[in-house]
């Protein structure tokens, strides 16, 4: 109903219009300037009615109105007498005060602007009660051009009182959801421009939402779930959202997140949520609650349970539990093992059903027992497993409801057999232990040597055998004879020392052990108060706990005073037998030096004599043969001198070499060189087997020639004439292995392995034909082993020749002009021949006339001195150009005679060769000191001699 009272009172001074007749008003109130048909006005009358509006019209220019039945039924009123008019009043004293100047002027904006009025107010019935109306009309012009509005009011308090409680309801369900622990979101589906649901925003949020999402809720509405979550996060959630908005069907789950981003529950759980969605129009309201506590404890009390259904099963003790019959509730496979039954076979069941009826009784008695005193139990219990009897340890206790009372027995048994076996064992081993014990205490008590014994790793406190009190000098009654005992106990006044120095208390063997430190062999000296003194031997080892640790330590030791004096008179003894021995080797050796220096001389006169003899030819083969013979025994003794020589050099350990590349060919050239006069006197045949290329060794070229020429006489002696001697060589790696062999006498099994010893001489023959003083193969060793290498020897026996092999390192080729360069002599033994003056000096007056007949033949012009002085005179005068001068001259001395020369104008540029039984390396050094250009050995080898001559003389040492 329009608010015509404002209008009335804006328009009250106009005189009023009377009403027509009640059909006239119907007209006017429902029609326009046309009239409708009465069919049509009937159907909206029923219209209205049947919706419970009413309608109404207001001329305002008469300021009354007009109410249909509906309209004043709405008001509480009763029509009018005069036929539903009503007047402006009516309506303004119904109006709530509230709501009459806001009706008021939607009315005056409506008729000012010919616009719709509509609005929504509330009256107050007669009766007190408050309804709300809701009331559409129009302004319409009659056919005189006057305006007037009509409409229609319908009762909507109904509707207002619905929505005020759907307000009221969405409050309290809003404060509902703000205020709630569970975290609420509304969120709207996005969609593509095919229909396709891509995402969602969000709409809405609760504080919860936002603190479980730690972001505000600025910060999420409006934003879409691809904004706010990781993208595998979220894709997940837009599946599943999307499937709930296109099918209806709510979504309930439990969401996991991971560590990793992932469902994989291999990864440490992060966050868990309960989450439920619902379809809202084109969207979802989601609700979620944090259940990662509660996630988390089921995990965990899973996995205890698991842990504990592991421990069960995989145990080695048998776990059960018996309900207050004794029938078995649970059995774990150890009790299923010991039955030999299966799990259903066990379950229910009682002990009398399973085991023998005494052992059940036992069983149950101890059950029984749990049940009473309502607590744990542990007892032996004896079971039949496997044929054999098994002793258990049981531990029972009582498993209680939640009122406390016990229902059940649980019981977990350790097989012990094994334990108990073990124990009896031991209790064995204790006793045979004290039994021992007893032994050694006995022993201690009895053995001669005393045995001391820390009881602490400080050695506040250690004990010994009687033995041991009697060496200390103390009485028994005195139990610790420790130096680094306790303060306030007795210690013993002796003093330690050991290697002239006194040991502190610390350092004493017992002590030392005791750190850790096992003093083996130990010597010391204990001095007495009263200055006797004893010398003591012995050990001390570490005492260990069962786990390792220090607890002590135990040392023997054994008086060895008169064994020191006895080993110190016996060293004086072996002092004086040692240096008598001495001595004999020292005279040993100067008697082999002078042998050989005094063999030398009647060699060198025999010797020049054969040289003599060979440059006078004779007519008669006999006397040919003779003047070999003595030629080749001389060579023998000469070699067998020199042979003795390098073994005195080698026990003094002076045999040096002088090491240069060689070729093999040049050291085999050599040595056969050396020995074919004894290899020829035998009529043998000799073949040589070399590689094609060089083989290049680093060596002395006289000892490897050594080596090969006594290789080759050995077999040229033990092998009969007219015999095969072969030596050849092959290289194989780094080295190379040369052979001498022969098809001899062979070599008897049990001297093989001797025969490189010194003196060694087997008995290959029986007249000792071949002689030899068993130093060749010595010597081939010796050299060998200098040299780097090896030598062996073999032989299938007596008969069967033998077999010599050397193994020498060889080194990478080297260049021809690197290689060794013959000897002067070799260089120039094609040079002219020359006739020389030679001054020949020498004591022995033999071996100085042979020498000078021998060159004098050769057509050498000489002269012969035979002490120092007449030496410096004749050769003033003779001005020779080569001087043969002897070493041990009386008087003067070779060296002094040569410095003297050197320094006389006449014989300074003479060529000065010293003549010596004398070969050593050393002899050659100090002849070269004295002026010396050459040394030769005697007796003299007369081709190197006559080489020598023949040259043109250079300074170039030439050695036998």
């Amino acid at each position: 109903m329009p608010p015509i009272g404002h209008v009335m009172s804006a328009h009250e001074d106009k005189a009023p219009t009377p009403w027509r007749t009640r059909e006239d008003r119907m007209d006017t109130g429902l029609g326009s300037s046309c009239q409708p048909h009465d069919e049509s006005r009937a159907l909206l009358d029923l219209a209205l009615r049947a919706s419970g509006a009413g309608h109404w019209s207001w001329d305002l220019g008469a300021h009354e109105g007009y109410w249909s039945d509906e309209v004043y039924r709405m008001f509480g009123e009763h029509p009018a007498p005069d036929g539903r008019l009503v007047s402006g009043d009516t309506f303004r004293k119904a109006l709530h005060p509230e709501d009459l100047a806001p009706t008021q002027a939607r009315f005056a904006a409506a008729w000012a602007e010919r616009s719709d009025f509509v609005s929504e107010y509330r009256i107050r019935r007669p009766d007190g009660s408050l309804r709300w109306i809701r009331s559409r009309g129009r302004v319409l012009t009659d056919g005189a051009g006057r305006p007037r509005m009509v409409g229609v009011s319908l009762d909507v308090t109904a509707e207002k009182t619905q929505e005020a409680r759907l307000r009221a309801s969405e409050e309290r369900f809003r404060a509902a959801i703000e205020s709630s622990l569970d975290a609420v979101g509304i969120y709207s589906a996005v969609r593509d421009a095919s229909g396709a649901i891509v995402d969602f925003r969000t709409d809405y949020v609760n504080a919860a939402a936002c603190a479980l999402g730690r972001m505000s809720g600025e910060a999420q509405i409006g934003r879409t779930l691809r904004d706010l979550y990781p993208a595998p996060r979220a894709a997940r959630g837009i599946e599943r959202y999307a499937r709930v908005v296109e099918t209806g069907e709510p979504l309930f789950k439990e969401a996991l997140h991971y560590e990793d981003e992932t469902d994989d529950p291999g990864t440490r759980l992060q966050r868990a949520y309960d989450v439920r969605v619902i379809r809202l129009d084109d969207g979802i309201m989601a609700t979620w609650r944090d259940i990662t506590d509660r996630v988390r404890s089921e995990q965990e009390t899973r996995e205890t349970k698991e842990m504990l259904e592991a421990l069960i099963h995989n145990t080695a003790a048998s776990i059960f539990v018996k309900d207050t019959s004794g029938r078995f509730l649970l059995a774990n496979p150890r009790v299923q093992a010991n039955f030999g039954l299966p799990l259903a076979e066990i379950l229910g069941k009682t002990d009398h059903e399973l085991v023998l009826p005494a052992i059940a009784d036992a069983f149950r008695q101890n059950d029984l027992e749990v049940l009473r005193s309502e607590r744990v139990l542990e007892r032996e219990e004896e079971m039949v497993v496997d044929g054999k009897v098994h002793t258990f340890l049981a531990l029972k206790f009582p498993l209680r409801d939640r009122h406390g009372k016990p229902y059940a027995v649980c019981g977990v048994a350790t097989d012990i057999t094994d334990r108990k076996r073990i124990e009896e064992a031991l209790r064995e081993s204790e006793e045979r232990a004290r039994a021992r014990a007893q032994e050694l205490e006995a022993l201690m008590d009895a053995t001669p040597a005393a045995i001391w014994i820390a009881r602490d790793p400080h050695c506040h406190l250690i004990t010994g055998s009687r033995t041991a009190y009697e060496m200390m000098r103390v009485p028994h009654e005195q139990t610790n004879i420790s130096k680094t005992a306790a303060e306030g106990d007795a210690v013993p006044h002796a003093r330690i020392f050991r290697d002239g120095h006194e040991l502190r208390p610390e350092d004493l063997p017992i002590q030392r052990a005791a750190r850790g430190e096992p003093t083996r062999d130990w010597e010391e000296e204990i001095v007495f108060d009263d200055g006797d003194r004893i010398t003591v031997f012995g050990s001390a080892v570490p005492l260990r706990g069962p786990n390792g640790e220090l607890r002590g330590s135990i040392g023997a030791f054994v008086d060895i005073t008169a064994f020191k004096r006895a080993e110190a008179a016996l060293q004086n003894e072996r002092q004086r037998t040692e240096e008598t021995l001495r001595a004999a080797d020292r005279r040993k050796d100067e008697f082999l030096a002078m042998l050989s220096h005094e063999l030398r001389n009647p060699l060198a006169t025999i010797r020049n004599a054969v040289g003599v003899l060979r440059s006078t030819r004779s007519e008669s083969t006999r006397v040919e043969r003779l003047h070999a013979m003595i030629d080749r025994q001389s060579e023998q003794l000469a070699r067998m001198v020199d042979d003795l020589l390098d073994v005195g050099r080698i026990t003094q350990g002076k045999l040096i070499l002088r090491k240069e590349r060689l070729d093999l060919g040049t050291i085999v050239s050599r040595a056969v060189e050396t020995s074919r006069p004894l290899i020829d006197a035998a009529e043998h045949s000799l073949s040589i087997k070399l590689p094609a290329g060089p083989v290049v060794l680093e060596g002395d070229l006289g000892r490897l020639s050594q080596v090969l020429s006594n290789l080759l006489n050995n077999a040229a002696k033990y092998t009969e004439s007219r015999g095969l001697l072969q030596l050849s060589a092959e290289v194989g790696g780094d080295e190379v292995e040369i052979r001498v062999e022969d098809n001899g006498i062979g070599i008897a099994p049990d001297v093989l392995p001797y025969v490189f010893d010194l003196f060694m001489q087997s008995s290959r023959t029986l007249d000792r034909a071949q002689g030899g003083l068993g130093i060749g193969l010595t010597l081939v060793r010796t050299l060998v082993e200098m040299h780097g290498g090896k030598v062996s020897a073999s032989s299938g026996g007596m008969g069967q020749g033998a077999e010599f092999t050397v193994r020498l390192p060889i080194c990478h080729a080297a260049p021809a002009e690197e290689l060794a360069a013959p000897t002067s002599e070799e260089r120039e033994l094609s040079s002219r021949s020359e006739r020389r003056r030679v001054l020949i000096v020498d004591d022995n007056h033999d071996a100085a006339e042979s020498l000078a007949l021998m060159l004098g033949y050769l057509g050498h012009d000489t002269r012969v001195a035979h002490d120092g002085p007449s030496t410096i005179d004749i050769a003033a005068a003779f001005k020779p150009e080569v001087i043969l001068l002897d070493i041990g001259l009386p008087g003067l001395d070779g060296y002094e005679v040569a410095r003297r020369l050197r320094a006389q104008r006449e014989t300074r540029a003479a060529i000065l060769v010293a003549l010596t039984g004398y070969g050593q390396e050393e002899d050659r050094k100090q002849a070269r000191r004295a002026g010396f250009d050459h040394h030769l050995t005697k007796p003299v080898d007369h081709d190197r001699l006559i080489s020598l001559l023949a040259s043109r003389v250079t300074p170039v040492d030439v050695s036998a």
